[in-house]
Order: C-alpha cells, then sequence, then structure tokens
C-alpha cells in the first residue's frame, strides 16, 4: 500500500533539494534565464520573432535552459549523465507540455476561425492538462535513468500517493510562475528594465523550484 506523502511533506523535500543546489548550476540558470529574458525583449523591441534566425535563437536558448535542468538533476539524484538520457529527457519533458500546447492552438485556431467548437475543446483540454501536467513532473528524470520506455500511464501510477501534494504545489507556485512581469513597452526606460530584472528573478526562482519538485517526487517514487 502506498503511503501518501502530504502537502507539507513534499514542501519539506523540496525545500531539501533547493538548499542542495550546486552553486554552479544556480549561476548557469541565472545566465541563460538572462540571456532569455534579453532576447524576449529584444524580440518585442523590433516588433516579432518570425525570422527563422530569431525563432532558431530561441530554441537553442530552451534547449540550453533544459540541457542545465538536466544537468542539474542528474546531480541531485546523484545518476550518471549521458546524450541519450538527455534525448529521453528532452523528448518526455516535451510530450508533457504537448497537451498544453495543443490546447493553446485549439484556443488560436477557434479565434481564426471563428469556430466555437475549437476554442471549447482548447479550453478543455487545457484544463485537463494543468491537472494532468503536475502529476508527472517527474516522468522526464524517470525516462532518462531508465533503459526502456516509461509511457505516461506507468509515470502517473507510480505518482500515487503524491498525486494531491503535486497537484496542490504546482497550482500555488505555477500562478507566480506563469506571471508576466515583462513590460509592454518597447522603449528601454527605468520601469522597464526594473520590469525584466523582476521576471528574470522570478523565472530564476521557477526553474530552480521546477527542478526541486521533480527531484523530490523522483526521489520519492524510487
Amino acid at each position: 500500500m502506498t503511503v501518501p506523502t502530504t502537502f507539507n511533506e513534499l514542501t519539506n523535500l523540496v525545500g531539501d533539494e533547493f538548499r542542495k543546489m550546486p552553486r554552479e548550476a544556480i549561476a548557469a540558470i541565472i545566465s541563460l534565464s538572462a540571456a532569455i529574458e534579453v532576447f524576449i525583449f529584444v524580440v518585442r523591441l523590433n516588433g516579432g520573432g518570425r525570422d527563422p534566425v530569431v525563432l532558431g535563437l530561441g530554441l537553442i536558448l530552451m534547449i540550453g535552459a533544459l540541457a542545465v535542468s538536466y544537468l542539474t538533476s542528474m546531480r541531485l539524484i546523484d545518476a550518471p549523465k549521458s546524450l541519450r538520457g538527455f534525448g529521453a529527457y528532452l523528448g518526455t519533458t516535451a510530450l508533457t507540455a504537448l497537451p498544453a500546447t495543443a490546447g493553446f492552438a485549439l484556443i488560436l485556431a477557434g479565434r481564426y476561425f471563428d469556430n466555437g467548437y475549437f476554442t471549447f475543446a482548447g479550453i478543455m483540454l487545457l484544463l485537463a492538462s494543468l491537472a494532468i501536467t503536475p502529476l508527472l513532473y517527474p516522468w522526464p528524470l524517470l525516462q532518462a535513468v531508465s533503459p526502456r520506455f516509461i509511457g505516461p500511464r506507468e509515470a502517473f501510477r507510480r505518482s500515487a500517493g503524491m498525486r494531491g501534494a503535486l497537484l496542490l504545489t504546482a497550482i500555488i507556485f505555477g500562478v507566480i510562475a506563469r506571471t508576466d512581469f515583462r513590460p509592454d513597452s518597447t522603449e528601454l526606460t527605468l520601469m522597464s528594465v526594473g520590469a525584466i530584472t523582476v521576471s528574470l528573478v522570478v523565472n530564476v526562482l521557477s526553474t530552480l523550484f521546477a527542478i526541486s519538485v521533480s527531484v523530490a517526487a523522483f526521489k520519492r517514487m524510487n
């Protein structure tokens, strides 16, 4: 029988992992987050990012951020690092984000084609992903260290006993992590610099928190 993990217990476990975060990992996360913030501001300053070069640079920054998360997580769980493991981590992370991405795409399609069915389906898919995704936080780590394929059903099953705690944790911190503090203005003013700084701090803390939650849940499953 699975022993339930309460919200307080999970919070303590996450706090332990947060305090164990290597200094070089924190420095790398801060550097990458700063590069991403500057990149987003420059893209907005120039009126969008449809240019293939800009999109390619954005993709490189995203993969770089995931690479730092992977390397940090492997260190915290004391597991060997490999290109295969990173590929599995990268692919599983993309699959985890797929329902939410599809939901947003359907909502945009509904607005573009003025189709209420698309919009409704997108909202339902988005709500379902918000409920399910937090329960799959450890899935990329489980797949990265496993020589066999671990499906979302198995990852969900192994989260038994901590699903309520994971969901509540995601709701509390997810609102802050998804808040956009970036300035709407395309002018570099003192106010915009302050807003970018706040966004940077939130981005760094949310990244460290996401790693800590994944590692804590992974260790609880194993």
